[in-house]
């Protein structure tokens, strides 16, 4: 005969084990279809917003090469260093509104070779190919389980490999219009 002690305990049990396993399929669905921002007709995720910001942060610390560790503090999140006592902006403010500007440019590309009916080539799609066998073996080096993982350790919840190859598809796709827009 089992108490009701005994059954307080195994349902507390059965509750973290059941919340331990769901949690991240849970976070990663509520990333992947909360809308984070809206550019002309396109709703994007948190988890695309987050492409565009870890990749404005990364360009951030590149520009400024051996530079950055004197105009970025490791030890401080960014959303805590303010950079304009004024308005409160922190630095993750800035990198933010940077990110939307990249994202809103390369929409407003995408969608005008999309209207203008231009595509990849088969070298372009091959080089997004590339770039995610590269990831499975940074994956690999960095001790990351498979790429999924990797995708996640860098850009957050709800990373996954078909989202991230088609932000990276329309990167390119606005990178090559541009480029064949800017030559004519």
């Amino acid at each position: 005969v089992y108490t009701t002690t005994f059954w307080i305990v195994m349902a507390l049990c059965l509750c973290i084990v059941v919340t331990t396993v769901l949690s991240n399929p849970v976070k990663n669905v509520l990333y992947k279809n909360n809308v984070a921002v809206t550019v002309g007709d396109h709703e994007v995720s948190s988890v695309e917003l987050n492409y565009f910001f870890i990749d404005t942060v990364n360009d951030y610390i590149n520009q400024f090469g051996e530079y950055a560790s004197y105009l970025l503090d490791t030890t401080t999140p960014m959303n805590k260093q303010v950079i304009d006592k004024e308005t409160g902006e922190t630095l993750a403010d800035s990198l933010l509104k940077a990110a939307e500007s990249t994202l809103k440019r390369t929409y407003a590309l995408y969608d005008l070779a999309m209207e203008k009916g231009f595509k990849l080539d088969e070298e372009d799609e091959k080089t997004i190919d590339t770039l995610v066998t590269n990831m499975e073996f940074y994956a690999m080096y960095y001790g990351y389980g498979d790429v999924k993982s990797y995708l996640q350790g860098i850009y957050g919840n709800g990373s996954e490999v078909e989202s991230y190859k088609e932000y990276q598809r329309i990167n390119l796709i606005a990178d090559r219009y541009y480029a064949e827009y800017a030559d004519t």
